[in-house]
């Protein structure tokens, strides 16, 4: 009887002692978080990270010193999860240099930024390590977020990809809650600008850009962002000076001469689209695209079509041939099918139906849908052709 027992608890060991392996194996992210007199939000912030799916990471909170009693409470939960480590300034350093100090402390494979005033979501640490770990060529990886008490107006910071690329150029449409990997940031020294006082985030990302690191945003809301307009005008001046700056660097490294006259977005995308023909930083045609529907007056062709995708936004233009349009981006002959709502049914040249979605970005082609039991895509793609 007990060889009997002994015999069925190996493969529960076993397991076990797998399920420990991979739990252990699992990359440490190193949380950074500073804060300043900010009692009465760090409760929410902690725990929104404590309370993580993904639970390998330590807690690094810089106390940027505080006045209002916030370090008795951070040591208070630091004796209640021994993952948060509680980093201390004399003195008032700024942000800067406190996400300096945390990152410098760090252990992990990959960085975690938190604000103290925000809200991580669950799964964030999940969903970011679970695709960076996927995809080594991006370097930093952000999210959607929603801005508390403006929830109604949806989430702030959707660009598609190749869109984001040109815009990034122009302002940061990337928050300052982002994972990075730390041998990237250490390998080439890349640092917070401890002499500035906003627009910091813009001129970190900037820095792993032109270094080569890739950025990504994850299509998903992760992060909920507090928003503060009691600052002085004059701070957000300096915002819109230190973004500039950050800007004149970026359009700079393209091969843009003298950015710093350029005066408007639209000069600096006309600027931006000769440059980029030599340095090919980004995709010339979504740069020109944008460039021509924000300056140019471009819109949707004559009697034409656009299309949303996940990384670009495409055009048909109709040509003399009925039923046939052109394809912006590469000049293929589509023949329009019909539409149904949102979607739009094309045969392109190798006879193959495709649907777009014009508001979202997927394109199906019809051997995915015959794939796919879902009949509401088969009746849907019926009705198209009943268009006919």
């Amino acid at each position: 009887m007990k060889k009997y027992i002994l015999l069925c608890s190996i493969p529960v060991i076993s397991f076990g002692a797998l399920l420990y392996s991979y739990m252990d194996h699992r990359p440490l992210v190193s949380v950074v978080m500073p804060t300043y007199n900010r009692i009465h939000l760090l409760p929410r912030s902690i725990e929104s990270i404590l309370n993580q799916t993904y639970d390998k990471f330590e807690f690094i909170i810089v106390d940027d010193a505080s006045t209002d009693g916030s370090n008795n409470l951070l040591e208070s939960y630091a004796k209640l999860d021994p993952r948060i480590r509680i980093l201390t300034n004399e003195t008032n350093k700024g942000i800067s240099y406190s996400r300096n100090k945390g990152t410098d402390a760090a252990k992990g494979k990959y960085v975690a930024i938190m604000d103290s005033d925000d809200f991580s979501l669950p799964t964030r640490f999940e969903k970011h390590v679970e695709y960076l770990e996927k995809h080594d060529d991006v370097i930093a990886l952000n999210a959607l977020y929603l801005e508390m008490g403006k929830e109604k107006n949806g989430l702030n910071n959707w660009v598609p990809p190749h869109r984001f690329e040109v815009i990034f150029h122009l302002k940061n449409y990337y928050t300052n809650i982002a994972f990075f990997r730390t041998d990237f940031i250490r390998k080439h020294k890349i640092r917070y600008d401890e002499t500035r006082l906003s627009s910091e985030d813009y001129d970190f990302w900037s820095k792993i850009f032109l270094k080569g690191g890739k950025l990504h945003m994850l299509n998903e809301h992760l992060i909920d962002l507090r928003r503060h307009r009691t600052n002085s005008r004059e701070y957000y001046d300096q915002i819109k000076t230190n973004s500039r700056k950050t800007s004149d660097k970026l359009l700079a490294a393209m091969g843009v001469a003298e950015p710093e006259k350029l005066k408007t977005d639209c000069e600096r995308l006309n600027a931006m689209t000769k440059a980029n023909q030599l340095s090919h930083r980004v995709d010339q045609y979504t740069l020109e695209l944008i460039y021509n529907r924000q300056c140019q007056g471009g819109k949707i062709p004559a009697n034409g079509y656009q299309i949303k995708h996940i990384d670009f936004v495409d055009y048909f233009e109709p040509t003399q041939t009925k039923h046939i349009f052109k394809r912006m981006r590469n000049n293929d002959k589509y023949t329009f099918m019909g539409m149904h709502g949102d979607l739009y049914a094309f045969k392109n040249p190798k006879g193959e139906i495709e649907l777009y979605n014009k508001q979202f970005e997927k394109t199906l082609a019809l051997k995915e849908i015959q794939k796919n039991e879902n009949s509401f895509l088969k009746n849907l793609l019926e009705k198209i052709k009943s268009f006919f």
